[in-house]
């Protein structure tokens, strides 16, 4: 033992000019410590995305709805909210409605959504960051807050305005409506915040419908582990009238390409750490290249095989681990600046997120470093039996 580390230390930590030793270390190591850093970052970037996605969605919308395509009848709603009332210590209901319109904004007419609510349970069933504008104003008309800034006179004038079509004869004319806003709220996801308009269900009667119509209620919850159980009560319950969705159901395309985005990423990295360590290999031929005569010496002087294999994985395990080490930490530095404000920004328009969302914990950190610490090894013995297999005992035998 005390011959092992006097032989690493000396072929590890002592330069000549006249080998290649010192830029075959460095590459090598170079090689593992970009390998992981990629592999960590990508990771963190990933499942922040999927994270603040799913944030998103759970806060804007439910953990169940029960809708009809045609809207549900006056009887129809007696009877559903007569049932959901006597399941409240399970969850929280409302009914809703949707109206789409067309609003004026800095690129042209976009489209908005208002949505009708019960504003009684509005707190209970969109657990949202919700913020006043006007003192004073209690009609419950909130705004998505990326929509201000395509109407920033909603936070100056607290009003929302929209397109009114009319039909005249045979023309159709178009004028501006107005809505008084109470406030905003943030979802934290753009295509949320920058098109719909939570209000009350009879001001949306009011406003845009000529009766009273529910397309269906949202159930929040209360407990999510219950979501099987409850769907399955509520499909043996309304299975002749209505239809139930999960809210991994109604989201499942981008849920499903989110998940495929991780693996595959992740998978890609992983296999570039993969690559990195076979430097190990190229490290250990060209180290024992350049070093043939002293394990000849060595083996001759009767250093067994197996401590010479031993020699070369322990100089690699080092190798490896130092560049796995030093990547695992800068990778987290990375991960926690990107937590933190300002981060780096991005166009919410494109990526629905302000900024790179970043999530991790500390055990992954752990995780990799000992599934990384396993291939540099196994890498490295493996050079190891084909170096000696291969040249010593030939050499010697010669």
């Amino acid at each position: 033992m005390t011959l092992m580390k006097f032989l690493i230390k000396r072929y590890l930590f002592t330069y000549s000019e006249k080998n290649l030793r010192a830029w075959i270390i460095v590459l090598s190591s170079l090689g593992i410590f970009i390998a992981s850093c990629l592999v960590l970052i990508s990771l963190g970037v990933l499942s922040g995305y999927q994270r603040v996605y799913k944030e998103a969605i759970l806060g804007f919308s439910s953990h169940l709805i029960i809708y009809n395509e045609v809207g549900l009848t006056p009887i129809q709603m007696q009877e559903t909210e007569t049932y959901l009332a006597q399941k409240e210590n399970d969850f929280a209901f409302s009914p809703y409605h949707f109206y789409e319109a067309l609003a004026p904004g800095k690129k042209g007419p976009k489209p908005i959504i208002f949505k009708g609510i019960d504003p009684q349970k509005k707190s209970a069933v969109y657990p949202m960051q919700f913020q006043n504008l006007t003192k004073g104003m209690a009609n419950q008309v909130f705004v998505g807050a990326d929509l201000i800034k395509e109407q920033p006179e909603i936070k100056t004038h607290g009003i929302l305005k929209y397109l009114v079509a009319s039909k005249e004869g045979e023309t159709i004319k178009t004028s501006i409506g107005q809505v008084p806003v109470q406030g905003t709220f943030n979802s934290g996801y753009y295509d949320f915040d920058s098109r719909f308009v939570l209000m009350p269900m009879s001001l949306l009667t009011k406003l845009f419908l000529k009766a009273p119509q529910v397309s269906g209620y949202e159930i929040r919850l209360h407990n999510l582990n219950d979501l099987e159980r409850i769907k399955t009560e509520l499909k043996e319950k309304f299975f002749y009238a209505h239809d139930v969705l999960t809210w991994d159901e109604l989201n499942e395309s981008l849920l499903t390409a989110l998940m495929l985005e991780k693996t595959v990423v992740f998978a890609i990295a992983f296999l570039v750490l993969m690559i990195a360590c076979l430097n190990i290999f190229g490290f250990n031929f060209l180290f024992f290249a350049g070093r043939k005569k002293d394990f000849m010496i060595l083996s001759a002087l009767g250093m067994a095989n197996k401590h010479l294999r031993h020699l070369l994985a322990l100089m690699s395990f080092i190798l490896g681990g130092v560049a796995v080490l030093v990547g695992s930490i800068v990778a987290l530095l990375v991960l926690t600046w990107l937590k933190q404000e300002p981060g780096i920004p991005m166009d919410p328009t494109i990526y629905y997120v302000n900024k790179i969302p970043v999530f991790f914990e500390y055990s992954w950190f752990f995780l990799f470093f000992a599934g990384a610490l396993i291939l540099c090894y196994l890498t490295s013995v493996m050079a190891g039996k084909v170096l000696l297999k291969r040249y010593l005992t030939a050499n010697l035998a010669d």
